[in-house]
This record gives C-alpha cells, structure tokens and sequence, in this order.
C-alpha cells in the first residue's frame, strides 16, 4: 500500500463524518416504520413548523426572523434532518434517486394521495420562502452577491 491510498482514508472519514454530522438524522431521532409513514410525518412536522414560524413572524420583524432563523441555520438544521429522514427511509443518496422515489410512491395506491399532499406542503414551504425573501427585499433592499459592495 503506497502513501496516497493512507492519506486518502482519513480524507475519506472525515468527509463520512461531516456528511454524518450536517446532513443525517441523529441516532435519537426515531424513523417511521415506512416511508408513508415518513411522509406523512415530514408534511406534519413542516406545517407545524410554517405555522410556528409564522406566529414568531406576527410578533417580530421579518428581519430579526431572518436574523435568528435563517441566518443562524436553525431552519436549516430542522429542515436538514427531516430531509435526511427521508433519504434514509427510501434509501437515496442523491435528489435524482430521491425523485425517482417520490415518483414511483405516487404510482402506487396506498401512497398516492400521501406524495400528493408532500408536493402541497413543499409547495407551501416554498412559498413561505419566497414571502421572507420579498419581505426582506422590501424591508433592507436586495441581497448583493459581492462581498465589496
């Protein structure tokens, strides 16, 4: 074994660890017994996260929110780990196998109206997003891309 095969395991574990840390489920984090069951459980914990974000969004400005929400990741991390959820349930890696996933639930019967109400609730995420985003952009202006500006 040659030195570029050593220094490319503890590359390759570290990079394992990462992944592990920003995008998967912690072990304490209890899966659904199917991926219905997931679903289903994603859509709920996402609504009610869109309705707990939107009473926060009635007592504060958009931009605190943004600032103690977006900004800090906290979105991120809740929404990261329902997401991980799911790619672990339908045992994908990657947004092309997750969607051939999705797409192959929608063709059977007892999950068809579940994936239905998924789209809905990304949808409405979605939506959710674009309003901040419009908010803020009424509120302290567009976002620059550059650093010197």
């Amino acid at each position: 074994m040659g030195e570029a095969e050593d220094d490319a395991a503890p590359t390759a574990n570290v990079d394992s660890e990462m992944h592990n840390i920003l995008i998967l489920p912690s072990a304490h984090v209890p899966l659904q017994d199917n991926a219905h069951d997931q679903l289903k459980h994603f859509c709920h914990v996402i609504t009610c996260k869109m309705d707990e974000y939107n009473e926060f969004l009635k007592q504060n400005s958009v931009v605190v929110f943004a600032v103690n929400y977006i900004q800090n990741r906290f979105v991120a991390a809740e929404l990261c780990t329902e997401i991980g959820k799911l790619f672990e349930i339908l045992n994908v890696k990657t947004e092309s196998e997750f969607n051939k996933a999705i797409e192959a639930l929608q063709t059977e019967a007892d999950t068809a109206e579940t994936v239905e109400n998924f789209e809905t609730v990304v949808k409405n995420w979605n939506a959710f997003i674009e309003g901040i985003e419009k908010d803020l952009d009424a509120k302290v202006g567009p976002v620059t891309s550059s650093a010197n500006d």
